[in-house]
């Protein structure tokens, strides 16, 4: 065996560039399952750490009025804690910009959803506040800074965030968080009330965040506040709670499944390349295979000769994979989508011991096992058909003699019919790389096509969502019936928008069937839900427990969050409101209205910014899915038609020997390649972009936004022409090994 081992380290200077690549390959792999993976691991531990000190709400609910203290006292007695998290919104003044930003002001919390400090302290006097971390690093605000707040001057004492709101969204219907316009201050109970009682902010909404006692459960509760009190406005459980259900520990468990399925395509891609060229190695050395059966040498020795090399690249790769996986350029680049998203604290590096295994233990084993496989039939030949180097005997068609040009194209043929196991191989390869490729690609369109129809879509100025609406409409803005209703789907319930408008409506200009039965849906809500005119959409009101049943009668070009339109007379009758109700203002110009009747007011602008938060949040994302895949590509590429040169070394030797040029040997052992990769990939991309949108609805099921995944059709083309792009390359490095191939080739196999 001593001698074996020898041969080893030749063998592995002899192909040091075909390890390197499979080496490289296998890092890329583990790498991303590590990064990915890591991440999420990663996320979901802090967060349940997080959780748990911060004392974390079971559901919250809103009333139209606050409770009697005997109330909430008999409450509490019978199902747990309670605690009041009123608030008011507050705007903004920026330097240096022209549009305000919101912070919604809370007292600090005593009982549940308690601030988890970044650094700084609590208010220690009433010129204090604490600012939440992820609106102070978008606004560059830091400790010892201060801001104007409902006119008064505030020192920021301390950076933090609250478990609550993890996801910072201004109102659950929104589509995304904008922490950059929005953002939470807690202050002491003085400063709340001073701030509250200045009519600086909005009215102030009424909300409670309980936790229930063992054995209790939030029907109860919600049956008991109804029987206190006919002013609940809503009520909801934390997971349909879009600010922590769709939080950053929920937002990764898809991404650990996707990343853990990848990595075990691609290492199952690995050993089959694997297996190729061995198979390639054992073919080259089959004289020498026969002269150590003839001396004794047993199969099993030799099988675990062949094995060998191979397990060691793929367990070395592995262990590099994990080490740069879990290094700062894999799970800490990974977590930056976390930290610019959700406003979480920093969490602690884990390293669980599955994602270990699943590096250093799984692509060796793999590798083994595959090699076992397909070595055992190759060494099972007799010591003197080894020696002989016997090939296996193809009839072939006789074909007519021909011209030299129709010669080179049947050798052509026969070639890649000789190699349609590598063929096969390069196709596997590329579709396995396409698919990781087409899921980024799919991202990055996705948030692309959001951003242009969200800005393309908005045609108002101003929203004003009112808590308490005036007795007529304001001069210059459209009255419109909005309710929030929520759809489950994928086991993730979502608000969705229900507008009551007029036939005129100048901001919705859709016409409604004038029938309670009827909606006409958006065109994201269509593509979210996969609904078609004639379904059926079933939503519900959690505050009133009720469910309802409507038919898509209509499906509109609108695409802002997940939206539907009723006739708003309609409406009103079914929602039991006054003939002239509304709740809600649209304007292309600021109307002048009381702070304390305003729920909430979004602009266009605000639209439009969120809109593009989606590009920035994901691009790490993005940047590591296109990049990874797109280095596999190459390397698999490389790999297979690197050992289909290998293999015809004799017969490119033979051609020399009968005076074929280099252009003619070129075009028989790597142009007949090409139309092979051409056809391929040409199949590929429908395939992988087909199988990519089909899975992709569990990626954003957490989402409130549509899912227009529509190429272009230059993307296509884009793609199809890198992928040539790569093979022509690869060929153009080739051509110089098929020029190094001397005739002398021919003289190593003769018998």
């Amino acid at each position: 065996m001593s001698g074996l081992s020898h041969r080893i380290f030749r063998e592995f200077r002899a192909h040091f560039g075909r390890y390197i690549a499979l080496f490289l390959m296998i890092m890329l792999g583990m790498y991303l399952v590590v990064s990915v993976a890591g991440m999420a691991e990663r996320t979901i531990a802090g967060s349940d750490l997080y959780n748990e000190e911060c004392k974390l709400q079971d559901g919250q609910f809103t009333t139209f009025v606050p409770m009697e203290e005997a109330s909430l006292d008999t409450l509490e007695k019978e199902y747990g804690t309670i605690e009041r998290i009123f608030h008011v919104d507050v705007r903004v003044k920026r330097s240096g910009k022209t549009e305000d930003t919101v912070i919604r002001v809370f007292k600090n919390r005593t009982s549940l959803d308690l601030l988890k400090l970044d650094e700084g302290n609590l208010p220690a006097n009433d010129r204090e506040i604490v600012i939440m971390n992820l609106y102070a690093d978008r606004n560059d605000l830091k400790v010892g800074d201060s801001i104007l707040l409902a006119g008064g001057e505030y020192r920021i004492s301390g950076l933090g965030c609250i478990p609550d709101y993890n996801l910072p969204l201004k109102q659950f219907a929104d589509m995304t968080a904008d922490p950059e316009r929005f953002g939470i201050g807690i202050v002491s109970d003085t400063v709340y009330d001073m701030i509250r009682d200045s009519g600086a902010g909005s009215s102030e909404i009424y909300t409670y965040a309980y936790k229930l006692k063992d054995g209790k459960e939030s029907r109860e509760l919600k049956n008991a506040i109804s029987g206190e009190t006919d002013f609940l406005e809503t009520f909801i459980e934390n997971k349909d709670n879009p600010r922590i259900a769709s939080d950053a520990a929920s937002d990764v468990i898809l991404k650990r499944l996707v990343s853990l399925v990848a990595g075990a395509i691609l290492v199952m891609l690995f050993a089959y390349v694997i297996s190729v060229f061995i198979i390639h190695q054992i073919n080259e050395e089959s004289s020498v295979i026969g002269i150590l059966y003839a001396m004794g040498v047993k199969r099993g020795t030799l099988m675990a000769h062949y094995i060998l090399l191979p397990t060691i690249v793929t367990f070395v790769a592995g262990l590099f994979g994990m080490v740069l996986g879990f290094s700062p350029l894999g799970v800490d680049f990974q977590m930056q989508d976390s930290y610019l998203y959700y406003s979480i604290p920093r969490m602690d590096s884990v390293y669980p011991p599955y994602i270990i295994i699943y590096c250093i233990v799984m692509p060796p084993v793999i590798a083994v096992l595959v090699n076992l496989l397909v070595i055992r039939k190759k060494l099972s030949r007799t010591p003197l058909s080894l020696i002989r180097n016997e090939q296996e005997v193809r009839v072939v068609r006789k074909e007519g003699r021909g011209n030299s040009g129709n010669f080179l194209r049947q050798f052509t043929f026969r070639q890649m019919s000789r190699e349609k196991r590598s063929v096969m191989t390069v196709i596997f390869g590329m579709a396995v790389a396409l698919l990781i490729f087409m899921i980024g690609l799919n991202c990055y369109v996705l948030c692309s096509n959001v951003k242009e129809q969200n800005i393309a879509d908005i045609n108002y100025k101003n929203m004003y969502v009112l808590k308490y609406p005036m007795e007529s409409v304001p001069e210059g803005a459209e009255a419109c019936y909005i309710r929030n209703l929520s759809v489950n789907y994928l086991d993730y319930s979502l608000d969705v928008s229900m507008i009551g408008i007029d036939s005129d409506n100048p901001y919705y200009p859709y016409k409604t069937s004038g029938n309670q039965k009827d909606l006409v849906i958006a065109r994201s809500t269509a593509q979210k839900y996969g609904l078609v005119v004639g379904d059926t959409m079933v939503m519900e009101d959690s505050s009133a427990d009720r469910k309802y049943a409507f038919t898509v009668s209509d499906i509109v070009d609108y695409s802002i969050g997940l939206t539907v339109f009723m006739d708003i007379d309609e409406m009103r009758k079914f929602f039991g409101e006054s003939e002239d109700y509304y709740n809600m203002l649209l304007s292309d110009m600021d109307l002048d209205i009381e702070e304390s009747r305003i729920y909430s007011v979004t602009t266009g602008a605000d639209v439009e910014n969120s809109a593009g938060i989606f590009v920035d949040q994901m691009m790490s994302l993005i940047v590591i899915l296109l990049a990874i895949s797109s280095l596999i590509f190459i390397a698999v590429m490389y790999l297979m038609l690197n050992v289909m040169i290998d293999r015809a070394a004799y017969g490119i030797s033979l051609v020399k020997i009968f005076g074929y040029r280099l252009r003619e040997i070129r075009k028989v052992y790597l142009d007949g390649n090409f139309y092979a990769v051409l056809l391929g990939t040409c199949i590929i991309i429908p395939i992988v972009k087909m199988i990519a949108d089909s899975i992709y609805p569990y990626f954003i099921a957490n989402t409130a936004m549509g899912m227009d995944l529509s190429f272009p059709w230059y993307l296509y083309v884009i793609v199809l022409a890198g992928a040539l792009l790569v093979y022509l390359l690869i060929s153009c490095i080739l051509t110089g090994k098929i020029r190094k191939i001397v005739p002398a080739e021919v003289l190593k196999n003769r018998e």
